[in-house]
């Protein structure tokens, strides 16, 4: 099948036809579109879930002006292969790097906070460095309390509700009994912030002096970023369709959003929450893709394991956050999460 496959692409090749040179594009366009449905249809025997992400892609394929989001597909669909062909002692050596990757950008926040920085690291915005150490956080506390303490500053210092959320989860999977600590620290924490929640920046906090806010804000009212996530999130689970709306126009509707809003919610750019961003340009064969990642990862998890730990820590913060579409904070989830597929 193989073999005649491979004829059929370089004998056929010419009967794309061209009435002129100007129709070079066309021809190329309609190449790249067969090709890449070649290597879904392997995909599929290889990779389901990868296959079904792809064919959401591939559906929405109009022109080379939607290659990044097929560049992007491929890259994750070769760093899968990639992580899952390493063998037990390179993928040791691999968890090891990303830890002292860690130090080194938490020793990098640390510096950046002390000289009146934004604390993000090398990450460009401090909700993903905090993201990166809240996936790492669960290898080091199941590696060395150090470590744990360490990446512990960095995710104080980061101030991301999203990367803190991710890491207590985490903790919470590796060592089950902190799981009640978790929820009585959250529910004491919400209290503490009621008043910032019934105020926004735009409203201000009517002069009154919150330390709680002092105490965790670094930009204004702490907790206008979850709101401005959630509006956002309302928004656009209301214009959710089979068919979605296309590569891209999620970020499009965000700005809708933001006006209808009056400026509370995000101003265009991602949704911070990958699944919904996903359904929403690719529809139901984004909602397909996304429940087959889930069914395909899911069942390698295991309760108190570190590798799973890391991977759940991840699964939250791509819920609060764009981790998946920043190759700092993607590629390093993806692979722990091939490692622990079962």
């Amino acid at each position: 099948m193989i073999d005649l496959l491979g004829v059929l692409v370089l004998v056929a090749a010419p009967l794309l036809g061209l009435a002129s040179i100007d129709g070079l594009t066309w021809a190329r366009d309609r190449w790249l579109l067969l090709m890449a449905g070649l290597g879904l249809g392997l995909l599929a025997r290889l990779e389901p879930m990868l296959a079904v992400s792809g064919l959401a892609v591939l559906a929405w394929w109009r022109t080379q002006r939607t290659l990044p989001a097929v560049a992007t597909w491929a890259a994750i669909t070769g760093g899968w292969f990639l992580a899952r062909a390493m063998s037990p002692g390179a993928r040791r050596w691999a968890l090891w790097a990303l830890l002292g990757m860690a130090v080194g950008q938490t020793a990098l926040i640390l510096v950046q906070w002390r000289t009146g920085r934004p604390p993000m690291g090398t990450f460009g915005h401090r909700t993903l460095a905090g993201s990166y150490l809240a996936v790492l956080f669960p290898l080091a506390v199941s590696t060395h309390w150090g470590l744990a303490v360490v990446l512990g500053i960095g995710l104080a210092v980061s101030c991301s509700w999203v990367a803190w959320i991710g890491a207590a989860v985490g903790l919470a999977w590796l060592l089950p009994w902190t799981a009640l600590l978790t929820v009585a620290a959250g529910i004491v924490l919400a209290g503490l912030c009621w008043p910032l929640w019934r105020a926004n920046r735009l409203e201000g906090l009517g002069g009154r002096d919150v330390w709680i806010d002092r105490w965790l804000g670094v930009r204004g009212v702490s907790l206008d970023g979850l709101r401005a996530r959630l509006v956002a999130w309302i928004g656009l689970t209301k214009g959710l369709t089979w068919r979605g709306h296309g590569p891209g126009a999620t970020a499009q509707a965000l700005m809708g959003l933001h006006v209808r809003s009056g400026g509370i919610g995000i101003h265009g750019g991602h949704a911070h929450n990958e699944p919904l961003e996903y359904v929403y340009d690719y529809g139901g064969l984004g909602a397909l893709a996304v429940g087959w990642a889930c069914w395909r990862i899911a069942p390698g998890l295991r309760l108190g394991d570190p590798l799973s730990a890391a991977v759940v820590a991840g699964a939250v913060t791509l819920l609060g956050t764009a981790i998946l579409r920043s190759p700092a904070t993607g590629v390093p989830w993806w692979a722990l999460a091939a490692w622990s597929a079962a």
